[in-house]
C-alpha cells in the first residue's frame, strides 16, 4: 500500500504489481490470524466442556465447592455461557452462597434479558435468603 501512496504523492508511475502483492500479503495475514483465533477458540470450548463435566460429577458427590470451583474456571474459558452460569448459580445455592447465586442470576439476566432463567435464578436466591433472615429475625 505504500508503494500506491508513494507513488500517488510523487506522481509517478502506479505500480500495480506491488499493490497486488501488498493486497496478497495483508489478506493471508488476516487469514492466519482468524485461523488461529478459531483453533484458540474451539481449544477454549474443549477445555470449558471438560470442566463443567468434572463440575458436574462434583455436583452429584455433593462437593460444592469443587464444583463452583470447577464452573469458574469453565466460565473462564467461555465468559458468557448463561447455561455453565445458571449450573454456577445452583452449585452456590446448594452450598448456602445465595449472594454469589443472586450475582450469577443478575449477569444472566444481563446476558439474556429476554430469557426467563435469570431472572428466575435471582428469584429463587432472593426467596431463600430473605426466608433465612426472617427465620433467624423470629428465632433472635
Amino acid at each position: 500500500m505504500e508503494a500506491f501512496f508513494a507513488s500517488r504523492a510523487g506522481g509517478g508511475p502506479i505500480d500495480s504489481d506491488s499493490d497486488e502483492e501488498e493486497v496478497a500479503a495483508a489478506l493471508a495475514l488476516a487469514k492466519s490470524t482468524r485461523e488461529q483465533r478459531r483453533a484458540g477458540e474451539r481449544a477454549g470450548d474443549r477445555r470449558a466442556a471438560q470442566l463443567a463435566a468434572a463440575a458436574e460429577m462434583a455436583c452429584g458427590r455433593a462437593r460444592w465447592m469443587e464444583a463452583i470451583e470447577l464452573f469458574t474456571g469453565a466460565l473462564a474459558e467461555r465468559p458468557t455461557d448463561t447455561e455453565l452460569l445458571g449450573r454456577r448459580a445452583g452449585a452456590c445455592a446448594q452450598a448456602g452462597h445465595y449472594p454469589a447465586a443472586l450475582h450469577d442470576g443478575e449477569l444472566m439476566a444481563r446476558l439474556t434479558p429476554d430469557w426467563y432463567r435469570g431472572h428466575q435464578v435471582c428469584g429463587s436466591a432472593l426467596f431463600v435468603a430473605l426466608s433465612i433472615i426472617h427465620k433467624y429475625i423470629k428465632y433472635m
